[in-house]
């Protein structure tokens, strides 16, 4: 996020809580709303069927957009209304038509950073070379357990599979 700081304080105070502050409400809307009482189901991390598995993942991931959307928004609102311009860190990743257009609309600022990271100086090798590893990053990222090497690779060969898709449709 520091990469995108802009100063906006010449914009009047009140224009900026005019403008931000609906954003501000959106985001405790999501945060406080539709993700806190999602974790009343973090019980079912003890179930073991694949239904219950499949439809927690369902609940989880509901939570965890709303969560971190809604904080991204708080954050963003109470940035401009400081006189700060940032981006917004979601746009819209579920109304996407494929998982290239989710991924650029899922946590913009962690991507901007790994693309810099790892896949412009990685590309020369290829350019699935270099989002491979820009997922497993991503992955290392959230955590240092093998769940999270699975979630990069998988999430890294779904993305390929996408664009060979798309090359050829």
């Amino acid at each position: 996020i520091p990469y995108y700081f802009k100063n906006i304080s010449y914009k009047s105070f009140t224009s900026r809580i005019n403008y931000y502050f609906p954003y501000l409400i959106i985001g405790i809307f999501f945060v406080k709303v539709i993700s806190i009482p999602l974790t009343h189901f973090l019980w079912m991390l003890e179930l073991q069927d694949i239904l219950s598995a499949i439809f927690f993942a369902f609940i989880f991931e509901i939570f965890i957009y709303f969560n971190f959307a809604g904080l991204s928004l708080i954050i963003y609102s109470l940035a401009g209304i400081s006189g700060f311009k940032i981006p917004l860190n979601f746009m819209q990743p579920f109304s996407s038509n494929n998982l290239i257009e989710y991924w650029r609309g899922w946590h913009r600022s962690l991507s901007f950073i790994l693309k810099n990271l790892f896949y412009k100086p990685l590309r020369k090798y290829g350019s699935y070379v270099a989002l491979l590893t820009v997922y497993i990053s991503s992955g290392l990222w959230h955590g240092s357990s093998i769940n999270f090497l699975i979630w990069g690779f998988f999430h890294a060969l779904s993305f390929i599979i996408t664009i060979i898709l798309l090359e050829h449709h």
